[in-house]
Formats: C-alpha cells, structure tokens, sequence
C-alpha cells in the first residue's frame, strides 16, 4: 500500500495542469507550447452620430506564449527544430469570422469581416457600416460574434508539417456613444497622484 502512494501524487500532479487547461498532444510529440489566443476589442470611433456611418473596431490578440515544454527530444533534429518554430503559432487567432451584431436604435447594414490571422501582441481593424436611428442618444453596447481557429498543437515527421486545430468562439461587447439629441461625449482625464 506504501507503494501506491509515491504513484497517486504523481497522477495528481499530471492531472492538475488538464484541468486549467486542455492539453492535445501528439504521440510522437517533440514540443509542447502552452498558451491561446486571448482577443479584445474596442471602438477606434466610439462617438457615433446619427444616420449612417462606419464604426471602426480595433481587434487585438493579447494572448502570450506561457511555456515551451519538451516532451521527446528524438527523432532528426530538423524536425526538432521545425516543430520548436512551429509550436510558436499556438496563441495564433486563425481563420477569424468577426460579426457585429445590430442592437436596438443601432442597425449593422455590412456582413461579417474575415482575418485570417492575427499575432500575439497585433491587432487587425474591423470596418462595419452602421445606421444609427435619429432619435438614439447615449451610450449603447454592441456585441461582436467572433469565431476563430487555434493551433492545438503541431507534429513535424520527415519535415512535413501536421498542425492540429481546435474551433473556438467568443462574444466581445463594444461600448459606443451616440450624441443625439444635444448629449455630448465628455472625457475625464484620469486623477494624477500627488506622489508622482
């Protein structure tokens, strides 16, 4: 029974990292990158006026790569080293389908806009035709449908490439002002501390 212990805390520890995140790996696996894509957006023209306009969308990836594990350091070293460039494009946001969805006084005339890829630490500016109604003033929240592709994980044998891919989705909410009916967009100026 002593001995079955030393073996249950290794499954445990094995387990823990599952459960924060799916791990997909290949059998014959030479890395392993940790990390996704993590996407936000924000209106590049929050200000709308009313009747029709284009409301510009700023679309970044602030995902990171968190860890490159080796898991089987045999096999050709090409396809060691492909496989180590390949695994890079784990926290790439690909084949992305990004919709704006029409909310109450504010109308989306345009379709869905395409990017095939965006990079940790890029951003890709989203284009929608909108037609805003003429009695609509004030803050209104929009909420853009996003589907994207992500590497899961890539095996290199004989240097061929075979990436595997996983679907994922996400709902982002876009914060825009419509300055009908008098209202104007005031900004505040963040306080200054008086210790700086």
């Amino acid at each position: 029974q002593m001995n079955l212990l030393p073996i249950g805390c290794v499954l445990i520890l094995l387990l823990m990292p599952a459960q924060a995140e799916d791990i997909m790996f290949f059998s014959d696996d030479h890395y392993k990158s940790l990390g996704r894509p993590a996407l936000a957006a924000s209106a590049a023209n929050p200000a709308l006026q009313p009747g029709r306009g284009v409301l510009h969308i700023n679309l970044a990836n602030l995902g990171e790569l968190e860890e490159l594990m080796p898991i089987n350091q045999g096999g050709p070293a090409q396809d060691v080293l492909r496989e180590i460039k390949e695994e890079m494009k784990g926290c790439h946001a690909l084949a992305i389908n990004a919709a704006l969805i029409a909310s109450g006084s504010i109308q989306v005339t345009s379709g869905p806009v395409k990017v095939d890829d965006i990079a940790p630490g890029e951003k890709a500016m989203l284009d929608y035709n909108v037609s805003v109604m003429k009695n609509a003033s004030g803050w209104k929240s929009l909420i853009l449908n996003i589907s994207y592709r992500r590497q899961a994980d890539v095996s290199v044998n004989d240097g061929e490439v075979y990436p595997l891919y996983e679907a994922a989705r996400d709902n982002l909410s876009i914060d825009v002002f419509v300055s009908g009916e008098g209202e104007t967009l005031r900004v505040l100026a963040p306080a200054l501390r008086a210790d700086l």
